[in-house]
């Protein structure tokens, strides 16, 4: 399961606007300095987010069941972003 969310952290670093997703031209800098931020913010909480599931596998806290409703919810996230 940790290659899953190992995957889906890949996906959302190297492409942040999802994978069907569209760049937009013609941005200011101070936009850009904004989305900078945003972006370094959504990875923090990314990072926090993934470091507490994976803590809470391993312990055992979460069954497999629920492992998969949370796979499918972040692969449709990727996919709505």
């Amino acid at each position: 399961m940790l290659l899953y969310f190992s995957i889906l952290i890949i996906v959302l670093l190297f492409k942040p606007t999802g994978i069907l997703g569209k760049k937009c031209k013609g941005e200011s800098i101070m936009d850009k300095k904004i989305k900078k931020l945003s972006y370094i913010a959504t990875y923090a909480i990314l990072l926090i987010v993934y470091f507490i599931l994976f803590s809470l596998i391993n312990s055992g806290f979460i069954s497999r069941y629920q492992i998969g409703i949370i796979i499918l919810i972040l692969i449709n996230v990727i996919f709505s972003s």
